[in-house]
C-alpha cells in the first residue's frame, strides 16, 4: 500500500467509513491506539485471521484481543463476565488494559482510548480483534516509523496518529471465570503483562463488592453499609468493598435526617453520602447483594435473573420496613433490626 493517511478528527467520519469497508473485505488494517499501534481484523473471519498471522510470522495458536466498546458490549456478544471483569471494565475503560478472561479457548478483551477505533466499531457489527504492529520478536511500534516497512508494505490500509500513541503497551490481566463465590472472597489475578495501568490502579478493584440495595438509597441501603463496615470481621472474612445504592432515586442526594440523627448516636459517618441509582453494570459487578424486601429483590432479577444466586433479603422473610418519614425511634429500631440480619449473615459466612 502507499502512505499512511494521517488521521484528522475533521475527518473523522469519512475515514472510519474507509476502515470499516477494509475489514468487511477480510483486509488488514494498521490503527493507533492509546498504546501501541495495532494490526485489526474482523472478528469470527477464519481468512482475515490467517492473513493477520502470516502478516505478523506468527503462530495461529497465539490469542488476539477481541476490541469491544465498553462492558455492556463485551456482555452482549461473548456472554456473562465475571463480577471482577465488570468492575475493572466499567472503571478503566476505555484505557490501556486487557483483560483475558481465562478458559478453554480464553478470551481476550480490550477497549482501546481511541476516538477512530468507536467509530469503527459502531460500523462493523460482528466488531474486530487486533495485535500490535510488529513482526514476532520485535518491539511493537510506538510510531508509525517504527513499523516494519515489511509488515506495512502488506497492510490494506493505514491509519496513523503519533500525537495520540504512547509507546507503552497495555496491561494484561488473567482472570478466573465464573461466578462469584459466597461469602464473598478475593480471586487470584494473573499478572500477564506489566504495563500503562498500576497495579495501584488495580487493586480497589480486586477487593470482592458488597452491595446494599433500597429504593431510595438514602435511609436503609446508607445504614447497613455503615453497620458492615463496622462489624465485618476481616481477619476472618477478608477485606470487601462496600457499596450501597437505590432502586428509584436520584443521584447525589443527602441521607435522611433520621438516618443521620442514628449515624451520630451510634458513632457512623454518613455526612458524605449522596445517593447513587441502581445501575445494571454496578449490579453485575457486585459479588453480593444484601437487599431490603423480597420487592426488591423480584425488581433486580426482573432485569438481572442471573443474580439470583448472589441476592440476600435482609430479615427475611419480612425484610426491614422502610423507615422514612418516621420518628428518631423508628430508625433506631430500623437500624438496630439491620445490624442483627447482617450479623446473623456474618456468623452463617464464617469458616
Amino acid at each position: 500500500m502507499g502512505q499512511p493517511i494521517e488521521f484528522d478528527t475533521s475527518q473523522m467520519q469519512s475515514i472510519a467509513d474507509a476502515v470499516a469497508r477494509h475489514l468487511e473485505r477480510d483486509d488488514v488494517v494498521l490503527l493507533p491506539t492509546e498504546t501501541v499501534y495495532g494490526l485489526f481484523v474482523r472478528s469470527g473471519s477464519p481468512r482475515a485471521r490467517e492473513r493477520l498471522f502470516s502478516l505478523k510470522g506468527r503462530p495461529s495458536s497465539k490469542a488476539v484481543a477481541e476490541y469491544v466498546a465498553d462492558v455492556e458490549d463485551a456482555e452482549q456478544r461473548f456472554g456473562p463476565l465475571p463480577p471482577q471483569a465488570i468492575r475493572l471494565g466499567n472503571a478503566l475503560w476505555p484505557g490501556p488494559l486487557t483483560l483475558v478472561v481465562q478458559g478453554d479457548p480464553s478470551l481476550g478483551l480490550r477497549c482501546a482510548r481511541h476516538p477512530l477505533l468507536e467509530e469503527v466499531l459502531a460500523r462493523v457489527p460482528k466488531g474486530i480483534v487486533g495485535t500490535s504492529a510488529n513482526l514476532t520478536g520485535e518491539p511493537a511500534p510506538g510510531s508509525v516509523q517504527c513499523v516494519s516497512p515489511g509488515l506495512l508494505g502488506g497492510v490494506d490500509l493505514a491509519i496513523s496518529d503519533d500525537a495520540a500513541v504512547t509507546g507503552s503497551a497495555s496491561t494484561v490481566l488473567g482472570l478466573r471465570p465464573g461466578a462469584p463465590e459466597i461469602p464473598p472472597c478475593s480471586r487470584p489475578v494473573e499478572w500477564v503483562r506489566s504495563g500503562a495501568v498500576t497495579r495501584e490502579d488495580v487493586a480497589p478493584l480486586l477487593l470482592p463488592r458488597l452491595t446494599f440495595v433500597c429504593t431510595g438509597n438514602t435511609c436503609r441501603s446508607p445504614m447497613a453499609r455503615a453497620i458492615a463496615e463496622e462489624i465485618w470481621p476481616e481477619e476472618a472474612l477478608g477485606a470487601v468493598d462496600f457499596r450501597s445504592c437505590g432502586l428509584s432515586c436520584g443521584e447525589g442526594e443527602p441521607a435522611s435526617e433520621g438516618a443521620l440523627g442514628v449515624a451520630k448516636k451510634f458513632g457512623w459517618d454518613l455526612s458524605a453520602h449522596g445517593s447513587q441509582p441502581a445501575s445494571p453494570v454496578d449490579l453485575l459487578g457486585s459479588d453480593v447483594i444484601l437487599v431490603m424486601t423480597e420487592s426488591h429483590r423480584r425488581h433486580i432479577l426482573s432485569a438481572l435473573p442471573r443474580l439470583a444466586p448472589r441476592i440476600f433479603v435482609l430479615g427475611a422473610p419480612e425484610g426491614i420496613p422502610d423507615p422514612f418519614g418516621g420518628s428518631s425511634e423508628v430508625y433506631e429500631q430500623c437500624a438496630r433490626s439491620l445490624k442483627r440480619s447482617i450479623g446473623r449473615l456474618i456468623k452463617e459466612w464464617m469458616p
